[in-house]
């Protein structure tokens, strides 16, 4: 079934990738680097990472509301989302200083940063990130999608969900469910499939 996220997911699949690069350039930079130059240039690879990613955040919202804003998507981006219990730039900022820590710690031991562990991190982080974009898009879309029905006078949204055996059981109870635009409750776990679609105010 196709849903509102395909777009997302695609470009989130390219932005991993352009993710990997960022995150491989910079682990080869620092094979003789001190703790101070680590900071400085794990900080500018977070920078660029973010930059891209927000880059397609913004995208996927627009692809459902031209007006919206940066400002907008941003201040989305600054509350707390109950599916991931984090603000988005928070945890960023989180795993900008675990990574660091981790690659002053490899060094404080002289292990090579062509080893397996630093590779293994490099994984580790680039997952976490891919994951992380991936559910505040999701976010993002849903938030652009509803707050456009709203400019269109709609007043109820159903819960769609999918129909193959990876579904969830909370997702199907809810699925064909109606509810007021500001009544829609928060999808309920990691990786949700479901959407809402608009339904007519004369139904």
């Amino acid at each position: 079934m196709t849903t509102p996220y395909q777009q997302l997911l695609d470009d989130n699949e390219k932005l991993a990738k352009k993710i990997y690069i960022i995150l491989n350039n910079l682990r080869l930079r620092l094979s003789k680097t001190s703790v101070k130059q680590i900071k400085k240039e794990t900080e500018r690879a977070f920078y660029k990472i973010e930059q891209a990613a927000f880059a397609m955040l913004l995208r996927n919202a627009k692809a459902y509301r031209q007006d919206i804003t940066e400002d907008e998507v941003k201040k989305w981006l600054n509350e707390y989302y109950i599916v991931t219990q984090y603000v988005y730039y928070n945890e960023l900022k989180r795993k900008e200083q675990r990574y660091i820590e981790t690659l002053i710690t490899l060094k404080d031991n002289d292990y090579s940063y062509n080893g397996i562990d630093a590779m293994t991190a490099q994984k580790r982080l680039a997952r976490g990130l891919k994951k992380q974009f991936e559910e505040y898009g999701v976010m993002i879309v849903d938030k652009a999608r509803t707050t456009a029905f709203k400019a269109q006078g709609v007043s109820k949204l159903k819960w769609v969900s999918q129909t193959d055996k990876n579904v969830c059981a909370e997702c199907i109870k809810r699925n064909g469910k109606i509810y007021k635009i500001d009544k829609v409750p928060p999808k309920p776990h990691y990786g949700c499939r479901c959407y809402m679609v608009k339904v007519n105010n004369n139904d």
